[in-house]
């Protein structure tokens, strides 16, 4: 994805279930990872993501596709799914309680049945 970015192939699943569900999980947790995001990103593929930590509200402004975006809190459990949010929108407000953010292709929550009150899990 991007070498700023510290971590690399980390996978991600769902702690009801063990699934894995990313196989290449990324982190944003440089300034200059959390600036540049997916912005140099035609797009991400189905084993792709990006999580923002410390976070509770993203833009889409430069960006050049959709992605679903999922909103935990510090449990890791999710709170708020944006599916297909579209290139160069702004949110207005953060979603109260967020900690993590991460943003994946859009429609992988459905292909994947990722809801609300899942709980993901990755290794630090």
């Amino acid at each position: 994805m991007h070498l700023l970015l510290s971590q690399f192939f980390m996978k991600l699943k769902r702690a009801s279930d063990n699934q894995v569900l990313l196989s290449n999980l990324l982190i944003a947790d440089t300034f200059f990872s959390r600036l540049i995001g997916l912005l140099n990103r035609e797009s991400l593929s189905d084993q792709e993501g990006l999580l923002f930590p410390k976070c509770s509200a993203i833009h889409m402004v430069g960006m050049r596709f959709a992605i679903d975006v999922i909103f935990m809190d510090r449990s890791r459990k999710v709170i708020k799914i944006l599916s297909k949010f579209p290139p160069n929108r702004i949110m207005l407000w953060p979603v109260r309680g967020a900690y993590y953010v991460l943003e994946v292709k859009a429609g992988w929550c459905r292909a994947n049945r990722v809801e609300e009150g899942d709980v993901l899990v990755w290794e630090e």
